[in-house]
């Protein structure tokens, strides 16, 4: 592995320090010392060098959140889940085993609040090297370019508004879990057209997604209870269950009634049901501040899982008055699609309809919004379509098919056949 102008200082003092005292614990202390990332050959001695300098817990948080931000900045984050792993253990550690030392306890706070941003950039930023790679990957299919290029330019929008808009970052945060979702099933739709090494590639993404999702969960749950002293621990535990059990029967009536099915939603239902039954676990135990930590963070799902449903309600109510009616409008938009193609050949028909699935699982999953937006996507290549037989072209353009170079006497067509 190469190394750069960075590496070369710290391993120029390791070996000084290694021929100075000896080299056995000289090289990891020197190398935990430097400035060492987790894809250089020199890791290893940095982790033990941590050990041999005797680095405290929130001291080895806050390197493994360092060294992780510098994998995703070099698009290697898939290949060192295990860093991200053990931040998230320590980070869930710190928070259910909060020091009594008052400055202590102040200074891991601060740093919490100070990361909560960047916890969200990153985020944002997994999502688009995951969409990112779908998009190469699909490069050969122009007619799922747009809704890939559409997810692409709603993530860096909603980059923009984060830092714009501070008080609707959970609700930014909370439409981030919609597209991973939506990235998701665009993925497993199309699983016959992506290699399965790639998938398994962004399955990695998506799940360091949600991953970093928990660990921010934590930091919001750490800041939280990081400040309650131990006589308020059960009156709080107890105040908490309750809104927990008032809140969870309220969203699931939503869905009940109004026969709303979102899988993000249901995977957020799931992930606060298992946290308020570990919650209850540690109580049990005695465990007071896991258990209080634990019920924050199931909460903390419940107001995500609150604001899609949200969303989804609003953009029903603004389409049509009733779900119903929703349905039959969709379904209607669908055979005029399929009338319009049935006399085009076998291919085109092959790939719209494939297209019209994706529409079809979207809105049975609950994404309407998302469903919408396939059709009217589905709706243009159609219209496309028929222009270019019209003009004698053949239906699908070819994958990399571009114009013209200008201010050239004849044209040259760099696409392949």
């Amino acid at each position: 592995m190469k190394l750069g102008r960075r590496g070369i200082a710290p391993l120029v003092i390791a070996v000084i320090v290694v021929a100075l005292l000896g080299g056995a614990v000289a090289t990891p202390v020197a190398a935990s010392a430097a400035n060492v990332d987790p894809d250089s050959p020199f890791y290893g001695l940095k982790r033990l060098g941590e050990r041999i300098r005797g680095l405290s817990e929130d001291e080895q948080l806050k390197l493994r959140w360092q060294e992780f931000n510098k994998m995703v900045a070099k698009g290697k984050a898939a290949d060192y889940r295990d860093i991200l792993e053990e931040f998230r253990d320590k980070m869930r550690n710190i928070v259910e085993n909060m020091p009594d030392n008052v400055e202590a306890k102040r200074e891991i706070i601060q740093w919490m609040q100070q990361q909560m941003d960047n916890v969200r950039e990153t985020r944002l930023t997994l999502m688009q090297q995951a969409v990112e790679q779908l998009a190469s990957e699909l490069e050969n299919y122009p007619e799922v370019a747009p809704i890939i290029e559409n997810i692409k330019a709603e993530l860096e929008n909603l980059r923009i508004q984060l830092r714009l808009n501070i008080q609707e970052r959970e609700q930014i945060m909370a439409r981030v879990r919609e597209l991973s979702e939506e990235v998701r099933q665009l993925m497993l739709s199309l699983r016959d057209r992506v290699q399965e090494r790639v998938r398994t590639r962004l399955e990695n993404y998506l799940e360091l997604e949600n991953e970093i999702e928990g660990a921010e969960v934590n930091m919001g749950v750490g800041v939280a209870i990081g400040q309650i002293g131990v006589e308020n621990l059960v009156p709080k535990f107890n105040e908490k269950l309750e809104e927990f059990e008032s809140r969870i029967a309220e969203i699931q009536g939503k869905i009940e009634n109004e026969n709303i099915r979102i899988n993000s939603v249901e995977v957020l239902l799931s992930l606060a049901i298992k946290l308020k039954e570990r919650a209850l676990a540690d109580f049990n135990e005695n465990k007071l501040r896991n258990a209080l930590a634990e019920l924050y963070a199931a909460n903390v799902h419940l107001s995500n899982a609150e604001r899609i449903l949200e969303r989804q309600e609003n953009f029903i109510s603004k389409r049509e008055e009733k779900l119903s009616e929703l349905k039959e409008n969709f379904q209607e938009k669908i055979a005029e699609i399929l009338a319009k193609i049935e006399n085009l050949p076998a291919e085109v028909r092959t790939r719209v309809q494939g297209l019209l699935g994706l529409a079809q699982s979207s809105f049975d999953n609950g994404r309407y919004e998302a469903a919408y937006a396939y059709l009217e996507h589905v709706e243009k290549l159609v219209e496309n379509i028929q222009i270019r037989v019209e003009k004698g072209l053949p239906p699908l353009p070819g994958p990399k098919e571009v114009a013209p170079p200008e201010n050239k006497g004849k044209p040259e067509n760099k696409g392949k056949a």
